[in-house]
């Protein structure tokens, strides 16, 4: 919110959350003026709970999508990267599904390869800065294996952690890149996703 009262020279910005009211004191033959901005509203995205897996392509580098680092056949446990997206790769799919609490459980579609990746939760690190994996075990009370995704009037996804307040993002525009957790901006493109399929 702004203010402004004629002759004073003076404004004023301040931020509103939620609700409440907006109040000036102005001299008798002064006028306030508020000008009010919104964020831009996000959704949640038509993925989450629709039960089938998904790619998901960063909008810093469009060709490059999340995945479970190494492929299905990895360690189990492991890391996640950024790697070049093929829509054939199940280590490169993953189904967003909705918890009881309003979170999302993401989670990749590898099966089968022998006690390695198993339907891996993404999983933010238990330190700042460390690394983000896709967990065989998912811990409905663990807030590190649950995220807010919400969807721009343009469609890009932002990924967020419980845990953190952090947001997904990748660390480079090549392949094989980190993910990290970053803390928000919305301009940058490294923390935009783009559902591939």
């Amino acid at each position: 919110m702004d203010t402004w009262a004629p002759g004073s020279g003076e404004s004023g910005t301040g931020t509103l959350g939620g609700s409440g009211s907006l109040t000036a004191t102005v001299a008798p033959s002064g006028v306030t003026m508020y000008r009010v901005s919104v964020p831009a509203p996000t959704v949640t995205p038509a993925a989450v709970g629709d039960g089938s897996y998904h790619g998901l392509t960063n909008q810093a580098a469009p060709d490059l999508a999340l995945e479970v680092a190494g492929g299905c056949a990895a360690q189990a446990d492991g890391p996640v990267d950024a790697n070049t997206w093929w829509s054939t790769h199940w280590s490169e799919s993953w189904e967003l599904s909705p918890n009881a609490d309003g979170t999302v459980r993401i989670y990749d579609a590898c099966f089968g390869y022998g006690g390695t990746q198993e339907h891996g939760t993404l999983t933010a690190p238990a330190v700042q800065g460390g690394t983000v994996t896709a967990i065989n075990a998912f811990d409905p009370s663990n807030a590190r294996q649950k995220w807010r995704v919400t969807q721009s009037a343009g469609g890009v996804l932002t990924i967020t952690n419980v845990a953190t307040g952090l947001v997904l993002a990748t660390g480079g525009t090549t392949a094989g890149s980190a993910i990290a957790l970053v803390t928000a901006n919305p301009a940058d493109p490294a923390q935009g996703w783009t559902l591939a399929n």
